[in-house]
């Protein structure tokens, strides 16, 4: 939930090489670099169902999940009303979780809600503890190990037509994104792995009234061993692109790919399956 609404998620890229075999798995090479961001947030806390303890400090740090012990770092800070809220990413060598931290004016956690490419469905939990971040200007070490992730499942229900992007109702497309900072663009497949329908948030705030559907997705180069993530926005009235937003690639931290928009024509198939049912509150 991201754009306008809490509406999750994000995304994964892949790009296939030259050899016929498809691939049966998202390798990510590691990561070693600063992510440099206009926050710092400490969390520290301990969930009251599926997750365990939350330890974050300067934006980096580990979280449970599932009984998994992972080691996270906060993607983005987004205003959120009252609140803030903070989407993280968490990874061992074989799992990726993405997630969101509700922090409310009193330096609370009040809430806490989590994804993952697997399960084609989202979690809320309740975490107790506090949360604190500053406005700051901040460059934060990120250190994972080389990830090697099962190939997920595409979510079905959509269907994308348009010169730089196409998704099949199969649930895995291809797309051509324009690097911001670059003159070339860069060939991908991608698999979205969750819907949202957020068809009432719409409200003459956002940039379409009538509401919206997101994608989110994962995109992987096998041969650059490099994956983002990402939501593709479609918006009601078709009346204006398919933007892509809330990306970060992996292992380069790259964010280059955020605000690509494409013009394209999609539409909904009657197997649409999604994890959230959203409105603009």
């Amino acid at each position: 939930m991201l754009k306008k609404c809490f509406c999750l998620g994000f995304l994964f890229l892949m790009t296939n090489s030259a050899q016929a075999q498809p691939a049966t798995s998202i390798q990510i090479s590691p990561t070693q670099g600063n992510l440099f961001t206009d926050y710092s947030v400490k969390v520290s806390g301990h969930g009251l169902h599926e997750t365990g303890a939350v330890e974050i400090a300067n934006n980096v740090g580990t979280i449970d999940i599932h009984s998994m012990h992972l080691s996270t770092f906060i993607q983005k800070r987004i205003p959120w009303g009252s609140m803030t809220l903070f989407q993280g990413m968490a990874f061992d060598p074989t799992h990726f979780y993405l997630y969101w931290i509700y922090c409310n004016v009193q330096k609370k956690v009040s809430g806490f809600y989590y994804e993952s490419p697997y399960s084609q469905e989202g979690f809320s939990d309740v975490i107790i503890g506090s949360c604190d971040s500053t406005t700051d200007k901040t460059s934060t070490l990120i250190s994972l190990p080389a990830v090697e992730l099962p190939m997920p499942k595409g979510v079905p229900g959509f269907e994308i037509i348009g010169d730089q992007i196409h998704l099949p109702a199969s649930g895995v497309g291809t797309v051509a994104i324009q690097n911001r900072f670059h003159a070339e663009r860069e060939n991908f497949n991608f698999i979205p792995f969750a819907a949202v329908d957020c068809m009432k948030c719409g409200t003459p705030r956002t940039r379409n009234e009538a509401g919206w559907y997101e994608l989110h997705s994962l995109f992987f180069n096998e041969l650059k061993g490099r994956a983002c993530f990402g939501i593709f926005y479609l918006y009601a009235d078709q009346k204006y692109p398919i933007d892509l937003e809330y990306t970060l690639c992996l292992p380069d931290l790259d964010r280059s790919l955020d605000y690509a928009s494409f013009e394209a024509s999609w539409k909904k198939t009657t197997n649409a399956e999604f994890i959230e049912k959203l409105k603009w509150e």
